[in-house]
């Protein structure tokens, strides 16, 4: 079944924050917030004229950089900690032992890669504030990087991957699906030899002289019919979906955005992968529910009398139990973007080196 109601429906195609998120905040804000810090660090001194005092008194490039960037993560943790604790102490209060286990490390994990991430905007706002000369060329150059960072990149990319691998519209999806699951020329062979194989096993003209409920075996041929059908068009769906993130994900060389927010999708359980893993083991459920079912009828109803089921018939239908899938799981299936990730961070640490030896005091 589709979801219906999705905030995502009554968004326009050029709304891009939509509902602010703690991942938005985290994503798109919070680079700005560092930016704001960050810009003047060396080319605000310069205009000042106190960077040339400063590295009179001996202080190495190096370790001026490295002062600066703490100062900024200093600025921030100010913010970050006293959140991240709450965070700790919402799913002490919320989960059971074991969930918050898993919560936990998750957790982490999602901490270490916005940590990564905020080492890019750091690096990068240091070496523009070291490499221009004026703290305003600076911050132009931060905030265009921004822009498309934030704004520019996820549009295109997610254009971009709709447009290498199509999908097919809403209704065109259900039409093909319905002219399947209308073809029930199969389903019809079967039912008929299964009607013809209980009439000569019980030596019988008509199906109200055997002692079973056909009905069930006919409704258990139906879903199977139907569970072919839906696999097939669900799963085709599903490879396009795939594609489409994928193409996302390689987006992540031009945006650490991208690949930041395919990480924290993961780690958070809301990516694809998460979904199918859930909607897989939901169906599994529903289809050993439904052959259940059908398998009582098959049993228990008897022609000219009505059937109905008692308690004990739903006292055997197992709990839905759905077990989610580890940390190191959903780590596999965001190498990419955790590589990615990572090649940013060295990538603006090098920018950040380069442009603090190379900068000019005056």
């Amino acid at each position: 079944n589709e979801f219906r109601y999705r905030p995502a429906q009554d968004r326009t195609s050029i709304q891009r924050f939509g509902e602010l998120t703690a991942a938005e905040i985290l994503q798109s804000l919070l680079p700005l917030f560092i930016i704001m810090l960050a810009f003047p660090a060396f080319a605000g001194e310069r205009e000042a004229g106190t960077l040339r005092q400063v590295l009179s008194l001996g202080v190495t490039r190096r370790d001026l950089l490295a002062g600066k960037a703490l100062g900024v993560a200093g600025g921030m943790a100010l913010v970050l900690v006293p959140a991240t604790i709450l965070g700790i102490l919402a799913l002490a209060l919320t989960f059971d032992g074991g969930l918050l286990a898993g919560s936990v490390s998750r957790s982490a994990l999602l901490a270490a890669a916005y940590l990564l991430y905020f080492v890019v905007f750091i690096a990068l706002s240091l070496a523009a504030s070291a490499w221009f000369r004026s703290s305003r060329l600076a911050l132009v150059a931060l905030l265009a990087f921004w822009m498309i960072n934030a704004l520019v990149a996820p549009r295109l990319a997610s254009d971009a991957a709709g447009a290498l691998h199509t999908l097919p519209s809403a209704i065109e999806f259900r039409a093909a699906m319905d002219r399947d699951l209308s073809d029930t020329r199969e389903v019809e062979r079967r039912v008929a030899e299964r009607r013809a194989e209980l009439l000569q096993q019980y030596n019988a003209d008509n199906l109200d002289a055997v002692p079973i409920g056909f009905s069930g075996i006919s409704l258990q041929e139906g879903e199977e019919h139907a569970n072919q059908v839906f696999d097939r068009h669900y799963g085709r769906l599903f490879e396009i979906y795939e594609r489409q993130n994928a193409a996302m994900r390689c987006g992540g060389l031009a945006a650490p955005l991208l690949a930041m927010r395919s990480l924290s999708m993961g780690l958070a359980g809301t990516d694809l992968d998460h979904h199918r893993q859930f909607v897989a083991a939901a169906e599994d459920y529903r289809r050993e529910m439904q052959g259940m079912l059908n398998a009582d009828i098959v049993l228990h109803q008897r022609p000219g009398r009505v059937y109905l089921a008692g308690a004990d018939l739903w006292s055997r239908v197992p709990e839905f139990v759905y077990v989610t899938p580890s940390a190191g799981w959903a780590m596999r299936r965001q190498a990419l973007s955790l590589v990615l990730l990572a090649g940013w961070a060295v990538l603006a640490a090098l920018l950040a080196l380069i442009a603090v030896r190379t900068t000019r005091a005056i």
